[in-house]
């Protein structure tokens, strides 16, 4: 764990579908497929902000120029 993962905010499903405006059913499909890692506590996940910017990074595509 990195040191700055320790006060790191911990987002909710419902949080991470209003921050990649997708509905909170994706959202908990994300987690559960495994495509945002995430902190389980007990019965709870809770995604990072650092994780949320992982997925964002991957899902980005290259500018094509001419």
């Amino acid at each position: 764990m990195r040191v700055n993962e320790k006060q790191e905010r911990l987002f909710t499903a419902q949080e991470l579908a209003e921050i990649l405006h997708v509905s909170k059913s994706y959202a908990y499909e994300l987690i559960r497929l495994g495509k945002i890692r995430h902190v389980q506590m007990g019965r709870l996940k809770r995604v990072r902000q650092c994780h949320i910017d992982e997925y964002l990074t991957q899902r980005e595509k290259p500018v094509l120029t001419d």
